[in-house]
């Protein structure tokens, strides 16, 4: 999801069945580390073969 398409509307729907900040701030972690998995699996791709034993 990108972040410009949050609406107000779409925090306050998380925020009425998680209100604690550590909810939002996991949630925010996950964001990150998926984006990370994506990174990394698109260098993965362009990256050479290693050669050798």
């Amino acid at each position: 999801m990108a972040p410009y398409r949050v609406t107000d509307a779409d925090v306050a729907a998380w925020r009425a069945g998680h209100p604690d900040d550590a909810d939002l701030v996991g949630l925010g972690a996950y964001g990150a580390i998926t984006a990370v998995e994506g990174i990394e699996a698109s260098i993965r791709r362009d990256l050479p073969a290693p050669s050798g034993a």
